[in-house]
């Protein structure tokens, strides 16, 4: 059964989430993904780039590292203490902004570039977060994102995670259709860009699958939810265990400890111009 809330009640939930936990830590398991990123869509000196869903700064480090002038937006600014730290460490400048994938609050065309790396796939509206990116990137201009699948072991840790809570609202899309080529080719149609998409892999590697779950136990804020809120502690314990059970399946290297390939879908954009 759907336990009703608002559109800001669901963005708080979601703040609260993302924002519990060390997610520094996770975003340190995907930092490589997102520096590749930035070194294909051809971010350079002078660039204006617009790093939506920014997190801890992943993208938004790299791009400043190669004179970009860059923005972060988050939903969740709980994040930002960990982003300037590390923007501190690496000598940069970076705008830290709390705001909106559905509801960017910039002109049209102010981005030479704009990104989202594993965070904007979580908004509840995807034809809204598709025109923003679209609206704010200025022609000729390029939008890189990644994007985790449903059939990998991101998509499969999310499908029981939400299998142990209520039904998402009648408003809120799958965050793993953002990983589905053909989805995202439907969902720009009618917005005057060009789009090219790679599946891809980014290695999770650990002494053991159980590992692995005791590590997002520990770090990822949507996990450490869960747990905090699922009851009785029955199911949790069973929850768990189809974790590791599930994590399992993706190790490519049995006896020899733990290593998944991670799938995601990376795709850049180009606004005409």
């Amino acid at each position: 059964m759907t336990s009703s809330v608002t559109d800001h009640e669901l963005k708080q939930i979601h703040r609260m989430m993302w924002g519990a936990g060390e997610y520094v830590r996770i975003a340190d398991l995907v930092a490589g993904a997102c520096a590749e990123l930035v070194d294909r869509i051809g971010t350079c000196e002078g660039t204006d780039l617009l790093d939506v869903a920014c997190g801890t700064g992943n993208v938004s480090i790299p791009a400043a590292l190669r004179g970009a002038r860059v923005t972060g937006v988050d939903l969740t600014p709980e994040h930002f203490p960990a982003a300037r730290a590390r923007a501190d460490e690496a000598g940069v400048q970076i705008t830290w902004q709390e705001g909106d994938a559905e509801q960017l609050e910039f002109p049209d065309s102010s981005f030479d570039r704009v990104t989202s790396t594993f965070g904007s796939q979580f908004a509840p509206r995807h034809d809204r977060v598709a025109a923003e990116l679209v609206r704010v990137c200025r022609p000729g201009g390029l939008i890189g994102l990644c994007n985790w699948t449903e059939q990998g072991w991101t998509g499969q840790f999310q499908r029981i995670l939400a299998s142990y809570f209520p039904t998402p609202q009648d408003f809120q899309q799958p965050a793993m259709r953002w990983g589905d080529e053909t989805y995202v080719r439907t969902l720009f149609q009618g917005h005057p860009v060009h789009i090219e998409c790679r599946l891809r892999n980014v290695p999770y590697a650990f002494p053991s699958a159980e590992h692995l779950v005791r590590f997002f136990e520990a770090n990822f804020g949507p996990f450490i939810t869960a747990r905090s809120t699922v009851s009785p502690r029955s199911r949790w314990a069973q929850l768990r265990a189809d974790l590791v059970d599930m994590t399992e399946t993706f190790n490519t290297t049995p006896g020899e400890g733990f290593l998944a390939d991670v799938e995601y879908l990376e795709i850049v954009l180009q606004k005409e111009g």
